[in-house]
């Protein structure tokens, strides 16, 4: 929150500025954000359920079973996102499904899609249907557990509402986007923060691969505790092609150990 205190003032003089806060530590104005706004369609939700889930992070403390789960986990989640994308719902509804693996509702929902994508999303549903007992409980708990921030209600409330944070918006002039986490609640809110910061680099990319020029101005990805808030996994990709895209990076970290550990050595040092 020091960031935020001290410039502030000084972003607000050059363009709008927004903050999401959902915990509520600054007591500044919250913008919602929710990742069900980036999962309107079938890639988006997939790309989302990964996100949430941690797929792509590689680093040395990452465990066989966690590298099989997390993805068999973003499987089985990227159809509910969409459901619940296109039917006015919340991550409530979506942790709700996942805990209890309720089949007919997101179903039918789907069923009633028009979107690109639903007969993919409803194949993947069935899937899960129609695997064995203990394989879907442990899918459960592996869904669960990523989007467990979202059983406390203050959670739940700052994901709810008109997304008015999103990479058009943030291109669009000198705009700022402050992402505030306390240290306390970093852990249990990365799938979060890094589903949002991915969302806004995903959409500064595209916009300057259909322009055909980097983006003006410029992104400017300011990253205190990269680490530890939103590690995003191809973060040695984006730096490598980030700036000729007009993506910026600005990362702190504590120590390199840090960097090894989220992203192992080899990339750590690149």
């Amino acid at each position: 929150s020091d960031v935020v205190n001290d410039t502030y003032v000084a972003r607000a003089g050059r363009g709008e500025v927004r903050v999401f806060d959902p915990t509520g530590a600054t007591q500044l104005p919250h913008t919602p954000w929710s990742p069900l706004s980036a999962a309107q369609s079938w890639e988006g939700a997939r790309r989302t359920a990964s996100r949430l889930l941690g797929v792509g992070e590689n680093g040395p403390a990452r465990s066989a079973d966690e590298s099989f789960w997390r993805p068999a986990g973003a499987r089985y989640l990227a159809p509910l996102l969409l459901a619940a994308a296109h039917s006015d719902l919340t991550m409530r509804e979506v942790l709700s499904w996942a805990a209890t693996t309720n089949e007919s509702e997101p179903t039918e929902l789907l069923a009633e899609n028009p979107t690109r994508g639903v007969t993919a999303a409803l194949e993947a549903l069935q899937s899960v249907w129609e695997a064995d007992p203990r394989f879907r409980s442990n899918l459960a708990q592996t869904v669960s557990t990523a989007l467990d921030a979202w059983q406390e209600p203050a959670i739940a409330a700052a994901t709810i509402g008109d997304g008015q944070i999103s990479a058009g918006w943030l291109l669009d002039g000198e705009n700022t986007l402050y992402l505030i986490s306390p240290a306390e609640d970093q852990r249990r809110l990365r799938g979060l923060f890094t589903a949002l910061l991915a969302e806004i680099t995903t959409g500064a990319f595209q916009v300057s691969t259909q322009t055909g020029r980097p983006v003006e101005p410029a992104l400017l990805l300011a990253l205190d505790e990269a680490a530890n808030i939103a590690p995003l996994p191809n973060l040695d990709e984006i730096a490598s092609t980030g700036p000729g895209q007009g993506v910026q990076l600005l990362t702190v970290l504590q120590n390199i150990s840090q960097a090894t550990d989220r992203w192992g050595a080899d990339r750590a040092q690149n």
